[in-house]
Order: structure tokens, then sequence, then C-alpha cells
């Protein structure tokens, strides 16, 4: 006998009833008696307003369609990733025969949400191609194409070997300013330095104020001076400045075994391309291997 019921809002499963029957499925799956079917994604469609382009942490650039607020699953949605300029041509290069490397303003779009999570397009609405004369804006079409400079600094463009990912090819990365940001609060999240009270806004409130540029200012924010400076800091206070500063310093000394900071989240917090925690605590390991053997050797010699 076999029984339908719901596990969840967005999906059915089907549960064999017999155990008899359970025993002797054909195919292997575990749980045998179970299998569950995913309804369709919800969809709606809305009219494309723009193409944004964002910079990442590791200066990667990706393109970002803006479009008309659009209900999908009970969820406002506004933008969706594209991923690279290559899926980003694929999905909506072309349209409309205006070319492949523009689409008319205004075209609309079918959005979904990938996993009833993230938004997503699927692609255009053929029957509702947005024209040139569309009366909503002075634009008339916008660009696909990946951009020959970053949007932020306007450092030159490349497409590393092997990959589809445009970055930013500034040198330092720290000239440009979403990879400073962005790499600043890789630094103190909680996989690397774990520092509290440093959010994504107030990491560009210090920056703005010139007292955070990199990863080694981070750590002298527990000095005299600078802690007056961020006390004075909209939104700040005394109290917010010494939950910093005691956070700060903890990671400084070791007084017990909850203080300080392992070798491995040093080097995550570099915010290496490729290597995560992981790839981190293997390093971590060589390189503490490495100082142990050294002083032995130091100590024989002596």
């Amino acid at each position: 006998m076999l029984l339908a019921r719901f596990a969840r809002r967005s999906r059915l499963a089907f549960l064999v009833h017999s155990q008899r029957l359970t025993h002797s499925l054909p195919f292997r799956r575990s749980p045998k008696w179970a299998v569950a079917h995913k309804y369709a994604a919800a969809m709606g469609t809305t009219k494309l307003l723009g193409i944004e382009s964002q910079v990442g942490r590791t200066g990667a650039i990706t393109p970002v369609a803006i479009f008309e607020e659009v209900v999908v699953g009970g969820v406002k949605i506004k933008k969706a990733s594209l991923h690279n300029y290559k899926e980003a041509s694929r999905l909506l290069g072309g349209g409309g025969g205006v070319g492949p490397k523009e689409i008319a303003y205004g075209t609309r779009v079918v959005v979904k949400r990938a996993g009833d999570v993230i938004p997503q397009i699927v692609g255009v609405c053929e029957t509702e191609i947005g024209t040139p004369t569309d009366t909503n804006s002075h634009k008339t079409t916008i660009e696909v194409s990946p951009p020959n400079f970053c949007p932020a600094c306007g450092s030159a463009t490349v497409v590393d070997e092997g990959e589809q990912v445009l970055r930013c090819a500034a040198s330092p990365p720290s000239k440009c300013p979403p990879q400073a940001l962005r790499s600043l609060a890789h630094a103190v999240s909680r996989t690397a330095l774990d520092i509290d009270g440093l959010s994504l806004a107030r990491l560009t409130q210090l920056k703005e104020a010139g007292l955070v540029q990199t990863c080694s200012d981070l750590m002298r924010l527990d000095e005299e001076e600078n802690v007056a400076l961020v006390t004075a800091l909209p939104g700040w206070g005394e109290k917010s400045a010494e939950n910093l500063v005691n956070s700060i310093r903890k990671k400084k000394k070791k007084e017990n075994e909850h203080d300080g900071v392992e070798l491995y989240r040093v080097i995550y917090c570099l915010g290496v391309r490729h290597v995560g925690v992981g790839g981190s605590k293997i390093i971590g390991d060589l390189l503490e291997g490495s100082e142990a053997r050294f002083i032995e050797g130091e100590r024989e010699s002596e």
C-alpha cells in the first residue's frame, strides 16, 4: 500500500506502508520505504531595470539583475545574482533581438526562488519583450557585456585561465574599496579572528573615519588614542568601545585556554583564495611542526 503525505509545504513524501513490501523493493535507497517529490518552484514575471556589477572580497565581479519588485512564494524580491557574465549572456543576451551584448530596457523576465530561498532569473519572457521606446526611463537598452574596468576602483579586469569569473586586478587589492572592506569583514568573522562588535556597517564607519584600513589596524584599535576616537563615533559610546577593546585584547594575550588566536585562524583571516578553514589548519600544523623542529635543532646545536 502506497501512502502520500505532506512532509513540508514545498514537497510531498511517498511512503510504503506494508513492511513486507518494504524489504522486497528492488531499488537501492535509504530508507527504501520513502521517497520525496519536490514541487515545482513558484515563479513570477517582472520588468528588468538594469544590471549592476558587485565586487566581492576576492575581486570577483558579479552581475546582479535589478528589476521591479515582484512577489514570489510570498516573498518580495527586486534583485537576483546572475553569477557571471557568461551566464548573464545566456539568460538575457539577445533578448528581443537587440543583440548578444545588450537587452532592451523593460524586458520582462521570469524569476523564481531556487530551493525556495535564493532569487534566480530563469530567462526572458519572449512574449513580453521590452522595446527601446519604453517611456518609464531614459534608458533604451541594458548592457549585458562584462566591464573592462572595475566599477569600484577603475582597475583593469581579468579572467584567470580556466575560470569564468571576472576579477578586479587592483594591486594591492586594498586599493579597491569593496575588496578592502570585505577583507576586513572576513578577518573579524567567527571562523577567523572572531572579534565581537564589528559588523559590516561598523567596519565601514571605522574605515571612513581613517581608523582601519588593513587587518593590522584592527589589532591597534585598543590603543588609548584610538579608543577615544572610536568612542566619539556616532552610535558607539563607552560601552561599545570597551567591549571591542576587550575582544581585541583577548586575542593578543593568552591568559587562559579561551584567549589568544590559533595559528590557523591567522592564516585564514589573510583571505588567500582557495584556502579555507581546513586548508588553513593543515598549513598551520605544518608551520607549527617546522617551528618545533627548528627550536629543537637550535637546542641540540648548543
